[in-house]
């Protein structure tokens, strides 16, 4: 661990996560938080995150997220599927927050001190412009900065810069709790430029450090980490999809007129519930996460009756009553039994698409792709 740790700050020591040491404005917090957000987010522990991270989320992060994914992605944002839009993924976090029965949150110092077990190379150059930028505003000034964090350590990098006609080096004096994780002290001076690191114990109660010195003071929160938060037990996977959030691997399979769900984690459920005049067993069923919530779908091609029914998940493990295609009134004289279908995936999008080849000699298919909100749009293109 020491080795690597080295290795680590040799590489990143520029890079700080911001603290409340430094007398900066309140819009230079908030857009550095915002960085730190979108830098760990999926780089956190998944029993550390859950929804108490994902309420921490503004619609302008959401969107940054998503736009480091293309504009369209089927992960989670801490823990919580994403949705078709921002509506959506905060809709989705209260329906996690339903389904697990929670009702703690975090504060800002806990939800700090858990992103801080995000941090690596890779996070901490997306955010490190914004860190250098706010910094540059408080010359003069001592700073403190965790830099990386485990389950059992938080580390930080102590940094003063001259300004003016200030001594060079100047005295410290600390205040805290905290111990070393070698048992070292904490340094009593600071040399322009020449940058310290500390390694603490994660504190099992959340503790502070301050600190005084020629060049003014600070006090620093270093919120315990949360408990950890149990997922739902996943009692056995049972096939590739996700249908209900918990990615405990889902499947179905067509057992008579209905379609039979079963979940990771050991749960069934069929589709439809109580619908005697719906007919699993004829056509085709193909699953896909059609509006891009990050839920798999099942898009029921109801052949000979030319319909298409599409049920969208929804976390937990509820299927919403079908949206159903009626491709004869949509398209006079579209035959839907002719040929094969198929699903793919649009990246661009985030959304799946159904493909429809009539085995026709004019040799076209029908693309079918999802707006987003339920509806569809067909398209035909040349093979």
């Amino acid at each position: 661990m020491g080795s690597m740790r080295n290795f680590y700050f040799g590489a990143i020591c520029a890079a700080w996560a911001l603290t409340s040491a430094v007398p900066i404005s309140a819009a230079g917090v908030q857009e550095c938080d915002k960085a730190l957000v979108i830098s760990t987010y999926d780089s956190i522990a998944s029993d550390r995150l859950d929804y108490r991270l994902a309420e921490s989320v503004d619609e302008e992060t959401y969107k940054k997220i998503k736009e480091k994914h293309g504009g369209g992605i089927s992960v989670p944002i801490y823990g919580v599927p994403v949705g078709a839009d921002y509506n959506q993924f905060k809709d989705n976090v209260r329906r996690y927050t339903l389904n697990q029965r929670r009702s703690e949150s975090l504060n800002r110092d806990q939800a700090l001190s858990v992103k801080w077990t995000g941090l690596d190379q890779i996070a901490s150059s997306a955010y490190r412009q914004c860190l250098n930028t706010v910094l540059a505003m408080s010359p003069g000034k001592v700073t403190i900065a965790a830099v990386y964090a485990t389950n059992t350590d938080v580390s930080f990098v102590v940094r003063y810069t001259k300004a003016g006609g200030q001594p060079d080096p100047i005295a410290m004096k600390w205040t805290t709790n905290l111990r070393t994780i070698d048992g070292s002290p904490l340094p009593n001076t600071l040399s322009s430029g020449a940058d310290k690191y500390i390694v603490f114990r994660q504190p099992a109660v959340s503790q502070q450090i301050a600190f005084n010195s020629d060049a003014g003071g600070g006090v620093i929160p270093v919120a315990a980490l949360p408990r950890r938060v149990p997922r739902p037990p996943c009692a056995a996977k049972a096939g590739p999809y996700n249908f209900d959030g918990t990615n405990c691997g889902d499947n179905y399979e067509i057992s008579g007129r209905r379609a039979l769900i079963r979940f990771g984690s050991g749960r069934q459920t069929s589709i439809p519930e109580n619908n005697p005049q719906y007919d699993a067993s004829i056509g085709k069923w193909l699953p896909g996460d059609f509006n891009g919530d990050g839920l798999t779908d099942l898009a029921h091609v109801a052949r000979p009756i030319g319909r298409i029914h599409i049920h969208f998940a929804e976390v937990g493990g509820n299927f919403r009553s079908p949206t159903t295609l009626e491709i004869r009134q949509l398209i006079p004289g579209y035959d839907a039994n002719l040929g094969n279908w198929d699903v793919s995936f649009d990246s661009s999008t985030g959304r799946a698409f159904l493909i429809h080849d009539p085995s026709l000699p004019d040799k076209r298919n029908h693309i079918w792709k999802s707006n987003g909100d339920g509806g569809f749009t067909m398209a035909t293109t040349t093979k």
